[in-house]
């Protein structure tokens, strides 16, 4: 008994971190950031986009500041100077620059992360592979890496791993960022709140 206190003692002294999530249970804490998205009442953020050459990301080209409020699924997005508004019954979009406005049917808010990793057929068609590390105490991070024929270079996820709060996604997309740009493109989204 006094050598099992010492072996905890001795081993428990250090920092603690949670336990690393076991190869095969990524999809798992993809599902579980998308739930806290579609469960939680009244939720609020800041989110600032960013587009970026993926060989020079520090070089911002384009920058999109924004607020959501969601709440089930009804919704109010605010994008520099569009507006999107879900209510009971219907979905709108309003280009306040360029005074118009689309009236539709209220639309499901289901795609928060907007790559359908959890489509199978997706990921057997497109996705190399899925993993999640740690980056600290608080943050995990998931990536995916693509073939070399989909949209995608690479996909990843900073999140809270105590709540899946989502903190930053990077998308690496294969667009130029500019004509004298690489191939790919860097869009960053950073959350706030």
């Amino acid at each position: 008994m006094l050598v099992l206190m010492f072996s905890l003692n001795s081993c428990c002294n250090g920092p603690l971190y949670a336990q690393e999530v076991p190869a095969g249970s990524e999809l798992m804490e993809i599902v579980r950031m998308e739930e806290y998205y579609r469960n939680t009442a009244s939720l609020r953020f800041d989110v600032q986009v960013t587009f970026a050459d993926s060989a020079v990301p520090a070089t911002i080209l384009e920058t999109v500041t924004g607020s959501y409020t969601i709440d089930y699924d009804k919704y109010h997005i605010m994008l520099d100077s569009t507006e999107f508004v879900q209510g009971l019954q219907y979905n709108l979009v309003i280009f306040h620059e360029d005074k118009v406005i689309s009236v539709g049917v209220k639309q499901p808010y289901t795609d928060v992360l907007r790559v359908p990793l959890l489509d199978s057929l997706f990921r057997l068609s497109q996705v190399l592979s899925l993993q999640v590390t740690h980056l600290n105490d608080t943050t995990r991070r998931l990536v995916a890496t693509f073939i070399p024929t989909a949209q995608y270079s690479g996909y990843s996820i900073d999140y809270d791993l105590r709540n899946y709060v989502v903190r930053k996604i990077n998308y690496y997309i294969k667009i130029p960022a500019s004509p004298s740009a690489g191939n790919t493109s860097l869009i960053t989204v950073n959350f706030t709140n």
